[in-house]
């Protein structure tokens, strides 16, 4: 048994993505019931370090596999569909979002800081962005923007509203 490390809601169910060997997902309903599971896991080995969860065309959930620089692509029932390389993944902490179609926006707060769009039908990323300097978490607002946080576990904590489909700065607050 492990612990819950990534956590995301799509229409009336739970993805809680669970630290272990391997890691699982557990599948809730809304009422906390447990309706089914299945292994973080491929022919190319268990994966580990997973915690960024994001549900693209309303039917596939995506999984980072910070080990093996990859993100794999479930369906919503846990059929292994796809996994896709990304040379970017660091091994830290990671945040991400579906923008639009089968592209996800991306944070990676460690060193390197990295904020990009990627696409994982492509494999290839279609904009990086350097306006927010220490991205954290990021999430979408509506079909056009997403929100971007800078800053982590301080009072310095900044907002970025950017355009999904060029990665320019909208708005910042503080």
């Amino acid at each position: 048994a492990g612990y819950p490390c990534g956590i995301i809601a799509h229409e009336d169910r739970l993805y809680i993505l669970q630290q272990g060997t391997p890691y699982s997902i557990h599948v809730f309903n809304l009422l906390s019931q447990h309706l089914f599971k299945w292994n973080h896991s491929d022919n190319m080995g268990d994966m580990f370090l997973g915690k960024a969860l994001a549900v693209i065309n309303n039917d596939e959930l995506v999984v980072v596999d910070r080990t093996n620089k990859r993100f794999v692509v479930y369906s919503l029932t846990g059929e292994l569909l796809r996994s896709v390389s990304c040379d970017e993944i660091r091994n830290s902490k990671i945040s991400l979002c579906h923008a639009s179609g089968d592209s996800i926006i991306v944070t990676i707060p460690s060193a390197s800081h990295e904020l990009f769009k990627f696409n994982l039908a492509t494999e290839t990323i279609e904009w990086r962005s350097n306006a927010v300097k220490r991205p954290s978490t990021v999430m979408m607002l509506n079909k056009e923007y997403v929100l971007v946080t800078e800053g982590e576990y301080s009072n310095q904590v900044k907002f970025f509203i950017l355009n999904q489909m060029t990665g320019k700065v909208k708005l910042d607050v503080l």
